[in-house]
């Protein structure tokens, strides 16, 4: 696909006044009060070999670039586009962002999956076990005031309970290890993207990964309205 960074001029002042009808009946020969609107932006005079916008910073519209706030860029398919990927980076920086930050929500999900079917009262007495348990195999001595209640409790001896404990700990360990390596491996190929085709088809997988994890997408420039013919 080639492609084309579009620069669109904004309009300004982003809002002007008008006098309205207290009455709300339209009319202004009665009592007014001033209200803001918004004033309309212009279509610009687009070139006549771009084929359709393929993204854009809607919240920009009139709001402006980061830069400039009486500008925003807009990206075209364009039948004679020379925009390189650099080039799409510098434009829209935010791309790279949207990406690292959908992807930490999927894998800061699934880590969570892996605590979800324990009450928070008790996933925080885990950092106790875990502590008095390693105690415990340091020195068999050791004080551990919540293992040796938990263990009178269930019936079990202490050994076997810490055994169970630490059997848990290197389990939460490894699945957290894997699903964290996961992540950067993802944050990784953010980094080595080369073209915005890969851009989108990246977003668009975490798109239906976060759908499986019940995770609102948040990828709005993926969605076809957003992909707009010229007007």
């Amino acid at each position: 696909m080639k492609l084309t960074i579009f620069i669109r001029e904004l309009v300004t002042p982003k809002f002007y006044t008008e006098q309205v009808a207290d009455d709300d009946m339209g009319g202004t020969d009665g009592p007014t009060h001033p209200e803001q609107r918004l004033t309309p932006i212009p279509a610009p005079n687009y070139p006549g070999t771009f084929i359709k916008r393929v993204y854009y910073a809607r919240e920009m519209d009139y709001y402006g670039s980061y830069n400039n706030p009486f500008k925003r860029a807009e990206l075209w398919e364009d039948s004679e586009g020379t925009a390189t990927w650099d080039d799409i980076l510098a434009a829209f920086p935010e791309l790279v962002h949207c990406a690292n930050t959908q992807i930490r929500e999927v894998f800061s999900r699934k880590l969570a999956t892996i605590a979800a079917p324990y009450y928070p009262t008790e996933r925080e007495t885990w950092h106790v076990q875990q502590r008095e348990a390693e105690a415990y195999l340091a020195d068999s001595t050791a004080t551990m005031p919540m293992i040796t209640a938990l263990a009178s409790a269930r019936g079990i001896a202490v050994p076997a309970l810490v055994d169970k404990i630490m059997e848990n700990v290197n389990l939460f360990r490894t699945a957290s290890g894997q699903i964290l390596g996961q992540q950067q491996a993802k944050l990784d190929s953010v980094a080595n993207l080369t073209c915005f085709e890969d851009m989108v088809a990246l977003l668009q997988e975490l798109a239906d990964m976060q759908a499986g994890l019940g995770i609102n997408n948040s990828v709005n420039f993926l969605k076809p309205e957003w992909n707009e013919v010229k007007p």
